[in-house]
C-alpha cells in the first residue's frame, strides 16, 4: 500500500529547490533533480524518500556554498536514497559546540544509501567527505557504493568517517583525501564499527596514522582492492590497525 501511494517530485519542474520538495515529500516518495547547480544544505528528517538525478553527477550538483554539511539526514529507523550527484564545498554540521562533522554529507543513525556521487573540496573536523554518526553503538548500516570521494578536508577521516554502526563501500576510489600534518585516517577512519571495502581503490591519500585507511575497536573486511601511494607521517602508510580490532584481507 505505501508503493502504491508513493508520489513522484520534480526539481525544479513541480518544487524550485532540492529541500523544498524535500519538505513536501511523504514517506516512499521520490523526488527527481533535473541537472543544474543547487546551492543548497539540504536536511532530511523522519522519512523515508529517494532523491536521485536525471542526468547525473557530472550535470548535477549541490553546493553548500561553505554553509554546514551538504547535506544532513537525520531519519533513525527510515531508509534514505541519494544517487547521481557531486556533493561539494561543504564545512559540516557544528556538533559538542566546537568541532565539524560531515562536510559533504552527515547521517545521524540513518540507513542511508549513496549510489553514484561524487563528493570532493569539503571539509570538516572528522568525515571531510561522509561523517556516518552516531553515539552509541548501534546495528545501523549504511551503504557507498559506485561513487568517487575525493579532494576532502579533514584531521579525522579525511574522505569517509564512520562510528557505532555498519557501513560497506562498494566499487568507489577514495582519493586525495586527508590532512597534514596530524590526523587520522586520510582516505577511511571506522571507529567501534563494522566495516566491509569491496572492489575500492583507496589512493593518494594522506594522514598523521593510517594514511589509507585507520581502524580502531573495529572488525574490517577488505577485498579485491587496491590501497595505494597514500601517505603517514608516523605510522601505517597503507593501513593503521587499533587495538581491539579485527582485519580480513
Amino acid at each position: 500500500l505505501s508503493i502504491l501511494s508513493a508520489n513522484i517530485l520534480l526539481v525544479p519542474d513541480n518544487y524550485p529547490t532540492i529541500q523544498l520538495a524535500v519538505n513536501n515529500a511523504s514517506n516512499n516518495d521520490t523526488i527527481l533533480v533535473d541537472q543544474g547547480i543547487y546551492v543548497e544544505n539540504i536536511m532530511i528528517n523522519d522519512k523515508s524518500i529517494s532523491v536521485i538525478s536525471l542526468n547525473g553527477p557530472s550535470s548535477t550538483i549541490i553546493d553548500g556554498n561553505n554553509n554546514s554539511s551538504v547535506v544532513n539526514v537525520d531519519s533513525e529507523n527510515y531508509n534514505i536514497l541519494i544517487k547521481g550527484f557531486t556533493i561539494r564545498n561543504g564545512i559540516g554540521e557544528l556538533l559538542d559546540g566546537s568541532s565539524r562533522y560531515g562536510g559533504g554529507i552527515i547521517s545521524h543513525n540513518t540507513p542511508l544509501t549513496l549510489d553514484s556521487l561524487i563528493i570532493e573540496n569539503n571539509e570538516s573536523f572528522a568525515g571531510g567527505g561522509i561523517c556516518f554518526y552516531e553515539m552509541e553503538s548501534s546495528q545501523t548500516h549504511s551503504i557507498v557504493r559506485n561513487s568517487m570521494v575525493q579532494n576532502n578536508v579533514a584531521s579525522e577521516g579525511g574522505g569517509i568517517f564512520v562510528i557505532n554502526q555498519s557501513l560497506s563501500v562498494i566499487n568507489s576510489t577514495i582519493e586525495g583525501n586527508g590532512m597534514t600534518p596530524y590526523g587520522s585516517g586520510g582516505g577511511i577512519q571506522a571507529l567501534v564499527a563494522n566495516i566491509s571495502i569491496v572492489d575500492v581503490h583507496i589512493i593518494n591519500n594522506h594522514s598523521r596514522f593510517g594514511g589509507g585507511i585507520y581502524i580502531g575497536s573495529t572488525q574490517a573486511d577488505i577485498e579485491n582492492s587496491i590501497i595505494s601511494n597514500n601517505l603517514s607521517d608516523s605510522k601505517g602508510g597503507g593501513i593503521w590497525v587499533g587495538s581491539r580490532s579485527q582485519l580480513g584481507i
